[in-house]
């Protein structure tokens, strides 16, 4: 199975497509997650993942770590994403980037100067993640 694009050589066979969802849940940091959407795109290596959900609970001071995303990133695959945060950190954090780590499903929230973003440093609220990474 498949599909051709550009041509019918098997270098143009594109023969890894898949849509579905995830679930994100807290790793680390306290507190959970109201997941309203959560989708994924798998075209080859490439995963694109989307999700928006609501912070409930108490978090704590560990560092704010997520996890369950539908593919582990590759070995030295960090990737970094958008991500938009109705409920902003306490404190003069800006520059906020979501990254994944490396040969894993986690992902977490740093800040400009490449600093992990605490779990109660967060308020309850939205968040929305647009992340593209390499399984």
């Amino acid at each position: 199975g498949g599909v051709y694009l550009g041509g019918t050589g098997s270098s143009n066979l594109l023969h890894d497509y898949e849509e579905g969802t995830w679930t994100p849940s807290v790793n680390s940091g306290g507190g959970g997650l109201t997941i309203t959407a959560a989708r994924y795109t798998k075209i080859g290596r490439s995963v694109t993942v989307i999700a928006d959900m609501s912070l409930t609970g108490t978090r704590n001071s560990d560092s704010f770590v997520m996890t369950g995303l539908p593919f582990a990133s590759l070995t030295n695959g960090y990737a970094a994403g958008s991500i938009y945060l109705q409920t902003h950190p306490t404190g003069t954090i800006n520059h906020l980037t979501l990254a994944i780590a490396s040969n894993s499903t986690l992902f977490r929230v740093f800040d400009g100067g490449g600093n992990y973003i605490l779990g109660n440093q967060f308020t309850n609220g939205f968040i929305n993640i647009n992340v593209t990474y390499f399984a």
